[in-house]
């Protein structure tokens, strides 16, 4: 059952089982096939990393290339936009098989998953979490790490959904998002930014993303939305008649990014 706090609002979900909730979600059936996860997250890699490129230019805009770390890295793609552009970049993902895809498609090593992981002592320019915020169980706990492994004025960047978005608002319980077990919370472009600033962040910039997804993905998005609400009934038939590996920008306007930097 979807909870919300009474004084801030926000809303979340407890997973039944917490010290297995992330080996049991996101295993290998997450990125292939999943309908709370991807029908195909390799097959996605140039819409991903035309993604990356554009946050690529964003962190540019504050700072020259040092040391990154992609939180819920996936296979890489994230990391291998940073490397390319001269950042030094690592990542860390929970699912072995992703790790495993990752080395022998880019001869990255990824860290396992969690911050304790990570050597210690090292300190890491831009921590980024790109659709990860919302599926970890503790997000302050996690943003306290992401502080502590942040040199001096070290740049936070998320990438998050909007429950207070258009979209999510006019599609009700149908919004694709609301997902448990997969999802776990869900934020507002409000609660979000005083969440970070609350410890011991500064806002530097904000946006919508230059997200792209192919067809297939966004069919299986707006499904979901129509099982429940009228909002993108009239979308279905024609995004049926397209190739479901055409690339395309992301048009439902409910993603939104912002970027910190450490006090």
């Amino acid at each position: 059952m979807i909870r919300e706090c009474l004084n801030c609002r926000h809303q979340f979900y407890v997973p039944p089982d917490v010290e297995s909730h992330v080996s049991s979600v996101y295993g290998d059936d997450y990125f292939q096939g999943s309908p709370a996860g991807y029908t195909d997250y390799l097959g996605e890699e140039k819409a991903q990393r035309l993604s990356a490129k554009y946050y690529v230019r964003q962190a540019a805009r504050f700072r020259q290339p040092g040391r990154s770390l992609d939180v819920g890295a996936a296979c890489g793609f994230f990391v291998k936009e940073f490397l390319d552009a001269g950042w030094q970049a690592t990542g860390l993902e929970p699912n072995a098989t992703m790790r495993m895809t990752a080395r022998q498609r880019y001869g990255l090593e990824l860290f396992e998953g969690q911050f304790k992981e990570l050597p210690e002592g090292e300190a890491y320019d831009l921590v980024s979490m790109i659709q990860v915020i919302s599926h970890l169980i503790d997000p302050v706990d996690s943003i306290k790490e992401v502080r502590s492994r942040l040199s001096a004025k070290g740049l936070f960047l998320v990438e998050t959904w909007d429950r207070r978005s258009l979209a999510a608002m006019a599609s009700g319980r149908g919004w694709h998002e609301y997902n448990p077990p997969s999802v776990l919370h869900w934020f507002s472009r409000r609660s979000l930014r005083e969440l970070v600033e609350s410890q011991g962040f500064r806002l530097l910039a904000k946006g919508l993303p230059r997200k792209r997804i192919q067809l297939g993905r966004a069919s299986q998005m707006i499904r979901h939305s129509v099982e429940e609400s009228t909002l993108g009934r009239w979308m279905t038939w024609p995004l049926s008649l397209a190739p479901a590996n055409l690339v395309v920008p992301y048009f439902l306007g409910d993603a939104f990014w912002m970027l910190f930097q450490k006090k």
